[in-house]
């Protein structure tokens, strides 16, 4: 096995479909985007062509794509606005470190989460990474690949880390690391994002691949608490005010503040992925695009589906043919990748989408994993054969 197909063998753990996290579950889902197939990469050699989309107020229809039937509502056309601009630049890793990501990005852009490879596999432990204003330093987490999957505007960085075997939650604030209490009977357990408040959400997985979606309340320290939920759940986000998206028994769900759960409209197996504002993103229902990457990081049952997003004020579905998306915005735009042929990194703001500019003229295309709550600040990475570079962009 060369190093190529080594490190895509660390990078690509069988985490889909999975419902109880696996073994050395962080970075390569941070990774998993660009990297999922090893053909991919290598049919995207020499593509400079972006993929024809438009984007209507947030949501994405692919040029020539069979429209969306009837049933989902169609978005409305925004007038015109100003081309988004983007600058790129290359975060600082640790030395050393060949492939690193960024993973995670506070409300405000200050604050970036990200890892450097890490697995028991090969006995590379990787490290959590924390940017603040650009400046790095390394979070010092006993075991393997800790990866921040939420950060907010205090810096309090949260995410899953590997324990002998197991995964454990973790949570960086006040200068130090500490894992968070697990839930009796659970064995593995993942937060995947903090509040300005910083409550705290995740994944507590369970015997019998039943998960549960669990709480870790700022007002209470040392506690955790379930969100009522039929069947396997698990929380995949937090909003400033405390609303909490996620899945339950296969379906996209919702909890309000006070603790109030619904399934989020479209009648179909998904997962909702994130949220800001009034805004939610995730999958609902089977996809039609082959070769679809699915959620390059919370990884959650159906997290593969077919792309889409909800306005939680008006109960309303729209679906996103041929998008990746990996954020989405206080305004409803998104950024993620376009589908095939190419895949390139764009921000989904207005019409067309702008793509985000890459580091180098690397054949392979950067790859998108968390963006700020207003969209102009962006995180991700640029995989190489040798190695991954974490990227930032700064958009207007």
């Amino acid at each position: 096995m060369d190093k190529d197909d080594r490190f895509g063998t660390e990078t690509l753990a069988p985490l889909r479909d999975q419902q109880v996290p696996p073994l050395d579950v962080s970075i390569e889902r941070a990774m998993a985007i660009g990297r999922r197939r090893v053909g991919i990469r290598r049919a995207a050699a020499g593509a400079a062509v972006a993929a024809g989309v438009l984007a209507m107020g947030g949501a994405v229809f692919a040029v020539g794509h069979r429209p969306p039937s009837a049933s989902v509502p169609q978005p409305d056309v925004p007038p015109a606005q100003a081309p988004v601009q983007c600058r790129v630049s290359r975060l600082p890793a640790p030395k050393g470190a060949d492939h690193a990501t960024a993973t995670a990005v506070a409300p405000s852009g200050r604050f970036v989460g990200g890892a450097t490879l890490g697995s028991e596999e090969t006995g590379e432990n990787g490290a959590a990474l924390l940017w603040d204003a650009g400046q790095l330093r390394t979070i010092e987490i006993e075991g393997r690949s800790a990866t921040p999957l939420g950060v907010n505007d205090d810096g309090v960085v949260v995410g899953g880390v590997t324990r002998n075997h197991k995964l454990a939650a973790w949570v960086f604030r006040d200068g130090h690391a500490e894992i968070l209490p697990g839930l009796p009977g659970h064995d593995n357990m993942f937060a995947t994002g903090v509040n300005a408040r910083g409550d705290i959400v995740g994944v507590a997985g369970g015997p019998g691949d039943v998960n549960k979606a669990v709480l870790w309340p700022a007002g209470e320290p040392g506690e955790i608490r379930t969100l009522p939920a039929p069947g396997s759940a698990g929380a995949m986000g937090i909003s400033a005010d405390g609303v909490v998206v996620g899945y339950a028994n296969d379906r996209p769900y919702v909890w309000s503040a006070a603790g109030a759960a619904r399934e989020l409209p479209g009648g179909a197996e998904g997962t909702a992925l994130g949220i800001a504002g009034d805004w939610v993103y995730g999958t609902s229902g089977p996809s039609a695009d082959d070769g679809n990457f699915g959620s390059a990081l919370k990884d959650a049952p159906h997290s593969g589906g077919r792309p889409a997003r909800w306005s939680l004020s008006r109960n309303r579905l729209e679906t996103l043919p041929g998008t990746h998306p990996a954020a989405i915005t206080a305004s409803g735009a998104m950024v993620g990748l376009t589908a095939k042929p190419e895949r390139n990194a764009v921000v989904f703001r207005d019409r067309p989408p702008a793509n985000l500019p890459p580091l180098s003229d690397r054949p392979v295309p950067s790859v998108v994993n968390a963006a700020s709550v207003d969209g102009r600040t962006v995180a991700g990475e640029q995989p190489g054969e040798r190695d991954t570079i974490p990227l930032l962009w700064r958009c207007s």
